[in-house]
């Protein structure tokens, strides 16, 4: 009957592709059962005068670091770890632990691969479309501005004939077409992020800074904003997209103010890298390598604030918190502000609470 038992035990670890773990605590060394197992694919380990439970303990706790990744002749492998505890039958085996060992290494390859397929995939797909979206984007243009410069046109000629509805319609018409025309220059913007991008290279973030205010000025004078900044550092950019992210968060900060004058300010400060993963609302963070850096900067407003359950919609395409006639824009500002930061390789987001101002951070690498 034992060499029966022997014989079945043998074959259904002979058959196992897993690597089979078997361990025994017992009171003495008479051991007689050992001798049932000596295959090769057998790791067997056995303690004397420890109590049962402190074997337990002992042996998860070194399964715990071996279960998951090895190294085995230079090469990592992935396994997984299944066992159990079992209670001994005899006197002398009080109890023992079998389980097994199985190499995911093979397993865990494929998914990388399939992983990377996707990536490549999406990346593809999302290349073609900014391309369609530009392409698209810039054959509208031309019958916009055709369509506009007529109706302008007819305005002109017939100005004494119209009567005070024509004249209205009229300006409906033009007002369209030129809203058309900026939500259209925006989509080419968006999509010439990726597309038409210039090689990075190290740009003076105080120059950046003069470039957005310069273009701003209409706006900074009209509001009588006041925009301050602390010293900036230097970068390695798109200087253009730069000034494009500046003067959108710059801009945005200035326009959603009311009833007081805008103050905005810009600051910067040098800090480790670390990779942030917003899931479920919470921040997962995991350092990186201790000599790379990132610079975070800020743009403090004291405007009209974002409630917190709008803190991810608005940086996304066409998304707008206002109707059109509260506040001018195309939805399109944000989205292209975080195209911008993810194309240097870092990540934009707001803390705020509403009627309270704004604060928007984003991190570009130093290097």
């Amino acid at each position: 009957m034992v060499h029966t038992k022997k014989y079945i035990f043998m074959a259904l670890i002979t058959l196992s592709s897993a690597l089979i773990i078997l361990y025994f605590f017992a009171k003495t060394r008479n051991l007689g059962i050992l001798s049932l197992v000596p295959v090769p694919v057998m790791l067997i380990g056995w303690f004397y005068g420890m109590k049962p439970a402190v074997t337990v303990a002992l042996f998860f706790a070194l399964f715990t670091v071996f279960s998951s990744t090895a190294i085995i002749h230079g090469e990592t492998k992935q396994y997984l770890y299944i066992g159990s505890v079992m209670s001994g039958a005899s006197f002398v085996l009080i109890g023992f632990i079998v389980g097994k060992l199985k190499d995911l290494t093979e397993q865990k390859k494929a998914a990388v691969t399939r992983i990377r397929s996707l990536a490549n995939d999406l990346k593809r797909s999302n290349l073609e479309l900014e391309q369609f979206a530009y392409i698209a984007s810039h054959d509208l243009l031309e019958p916009l501005r055709m369509v506009s410069n007529y109706v302008q046109l007819l305005e002109k000629r017939n100005k004494d004939k119209l009567d005070s509805d024509s004249k209205e319609f009229i300006g409906f018409a033009v007002d369209g077409a030129k809203r058309m025309k900026r939500l259209i220059d925006d989509l080419l913007t968006h999509s010439r992020v990726s597309t038409k991008g210039r090689p990075f290279e190290p740009v003076e973030c105080e120059k950046v800074f003069e470039a957005a205010i310069k273009n701003l000025e209409f706006a900074i004078q009209d509001k009588k904003a006041n925009v301050t900044h602390d010293p900036l550092p230097r970068v390695t950019a798109d200087e253009g997209q730069l000034v494009q992210l500046f003067q959108n968060l710059i801009g945005n900060a200035i326009k959603f103010c009311k009833e007081r004058a805008p103050e905005v300010h810009v600051s910067a400060v040098r800090q480790k890298r670390s990779s942030m993963d917003r899931q479920g609302g919470m921040i997962a963070e995991i350092r990186t390598r201790n000599d790379e850096f990132d610079w975070l900067f800020s743009v403090r407003d004291n405007g009209i604030g974002i409630a917190p359950m709008y803190f991810e919609r608005i940086f996304k395409i066409f998304q707008r918190l206002h109707a059109r006639e509260e506040y001018d824009g195309t939805g399109i500002g944000l989205a292209v502000c975080m195209k911008i930061v993810e194309r240097h390789g870092g990540r934009i987001w707001v803390e705020s609470k509403e009627g309270e101002g704004a604060v928007f951070l984003f991190t570009i690498p130093e290097k």
